[in-house]
Order: C-alpha cells, then sequence, then structure tokens
C-alpha cells in the first residue's frame, strides 16, 4: 500500500464504474426517494383516516352493539373529521414546533459565544458560558420531554372531542382541554398504564427485531452476495455489487419493516381503543355525577 502524500486519491475501482451503471443508479436512488415521499404522505393520510374511522367505529359499538364492517369503518374514518383531526394536530404542534426551535437557539448561541469568547477573550468565560449552555440544553430535553407526554395525552381527548361529538377544531382543543382539567388524575393514570404497557412491547420487540435481522440476512443478504459473486466472475467490475446493493437493501429492508409495522398497527388498534373506552367512561361518569347533583 503506497504511502499517504497528503492527497485523496479516488480508488480506482470505482472510477472503472461505466456511465451507465451511474445512470442507472441514480435513476433507482431517485425511484426510492419519490416512492419514500409518496409513501410518507399516503401513510400521513392512512394514518388519520385510520385513527378517525377507529375511534367512530369502537363508539359506535359501545353505542348499539353492533360491528361494523371493513368498508363501513373505511366510509367512517374517509370523511371531513380525518380533516379536522390533521388540523388539530397541525395547530396544536406546529406553534409549539417554532417556540422549541427559538428556544433551543438560544444555548447554541451561547455555546458559539462561549467557543468565541475562549478564543478571543479568556478560558474563564468561555468555560463558564459552555457549561451554562450544556445546563441549558439539559433544561431544554427535560422541558422538550414534559411538553411531549402533555401533547400525547390531550392530543387523545382532542381527537375524540371532533370524532366522538362533532365538535370543530378549536371547540375541540378548548373543550378537550377542560375535559381533561376535570378528570386528571384518571387520565394521567391511564396514561401511565399505556405507557407501562409500551415499555414492555418495546422488550418483548428487542428478540423479534433481532429474529427478523436473522431471517433479512438468511433470505436476502445470502443470495443477494451469492448472486453478486456470480455476476462479478461473470461480468467483472464494481458495478455489479452497486447494482446488487441497489436491489437487495430494500427488500432487506421491507422484511425487517413490514413485520414491525404490522405488529405496531395492532398495537395502535389496542391503543386507540383503549382511549376511546376510557373516553366514554369519563363522559359516562360526568353525566352521572351531573344526574347524582
Amino acid at each position: 500500500m503506497p504511502p499517504f502524500n497528503g492527497e485523496f486519491d479516488i480508488p480506482r475501482a470505482w472510477t472503472e464504474i461505466p456511465g451507465q451503471a451511474w445512470a442507472i443508479g441514480a435513476i433507482v436512488v431517485g425511484g426510492l426517494i419519490c416512492l419514500g415521499l409518496f409513501l410518507a404522505l399516503a401513510f400521513l393520510v392512512a394514518r388519520f383516516v385510520a385513527t378517525t374511522a377507529l375511534i367512530r367505529m369502537v363508539d359506535g359499538y359501545e353505542e348499539t352493539g353492533e360491528r361494523t364492517s371493513v368498508g363501513g369503518g373505511f366510509r367512517l374514518g374517509w370523511s371531513p373529521v380525518a380533516l379536522r383531526l390533521f388540523l388539530i394536530n397541525l395547530v396544536v404542534k406546529l406553534p409549539l414546533a417554532v417556540v422549541m426551535v427559538a428556544l433551543l437557539l438560544v444555548p447554541i448561541g451561547l455555546l458559539v459565544l462561549s467557543v468565541l469568547a475562549v478564543e478571543r477573550l479568556s478560558n474563564f468565560v468561555g468555560i463558564l458560558g459552555i457549561v451554562a449552555s450544556a445546563g441549558m440544553f439539559m433544561l431544554f430535553i427535560l422541558l422538550a420531554i414534559a411538553i411531549g407526554v402533555a401533547i400525547s395525552l390531550l392530543l387523545n381527548f382532542f381527537h375524540r372531542r371532533c370524532a366522538i361529538e362533532g365538535e370543530g377544531v378549536w371547540e375541540s382543543i378548548t373543550n378537550g382541554f377542560a375535559f381533561v382539567k376535570r378528570h386528571l388524575k384518571d387520565a394521567v393514570l391511564m396514561w401511565l398504564i399505556m405507557v407501562g404497557i409500551q415499555i414492555g412491547l418495546a422488550i418483548v420487540m428487542i428478540p423479534v427485531v433481532l429474529t427478523l435481522l436473522v431471517a433479512a440476512a438468511i433470505l436476502v443478504g445470502l443470495p443477494s452476495i451469492l448472486a453478486g459473486v456470480v455476476a462479478a466472475l461473470l461480468v467483472g467490475g464494481p458495478a455489479v455489487w452497486l447494482l446488487v446493493a441497489l436491489l437487495g437493501l430494500p427488500m432487506f429492508l421491507l422484511m425487517i419493516i413490514l413485520p414491525i409495522t404490522f405488529i405496531r398497527g395492532v398495537f395502535e388498534v389496542f391503543t386507540s381503543t383503549t382511549w376511546t373506552v376510557t373516553y366514554r367512561e369519563m363522559r359516562a361518569l360526568e353525566g352521572v355525577t351531573t344526574a347524582v347533583a
């Protein structure tokens, strides 16, 4: 191996890749990016349609005892309510995201000024500023966690005020917040139970993910490597390995992502059903209290 002479030397193998291979690779990568954007949009629409359908289906079953078919559930989900659920998330999360980014700029700016102070003023002032910025970062993380917890709890009730009671975006937010205040103890207790269940699921998923990785490596990784070896012997050149990687990697990821997505979807159905039943029980408790009074 020749000694390093201070210049970056591009490996000869990459220079031997023909232009057609680079073009095919660029097309595949561009296609994957477009597919990813399309799937992201499709998942966003499907998420709010499914959330609306689940809430209204569970509420209907609890109200009448009649099960709704898949087609009926889709019709319940594909409605203006799904759009309102999306707008509720947007109204709640977007301003908070702007505020959190603005707050994050404070410790970042302090850190930059502290580094400049070390170079131009004194080490003591710079180190003091760096320590202060680190403390502010920790406070920011704790604040972000607390806000995330509060939002995840509140949105469950905002969505149900909209989907079950038929309220508008702002009305669902204000009435949902007041509803949580009236049942804060029960809401927090249920949230803690759901967090415990989610932690248990995460622990169970560790061996599942490891099993999927091994299965994908055996079923996709080994055949891809063998195909690459054979193609390299017949055709030659590193372009073969580039194409094998571009074709084999999506299949490898799909074998892991699809089962995990299915399991996650089942858990989301359970979570949505639990929160819908919880909301109905709290609302019924309010009715009983009013009748007694």
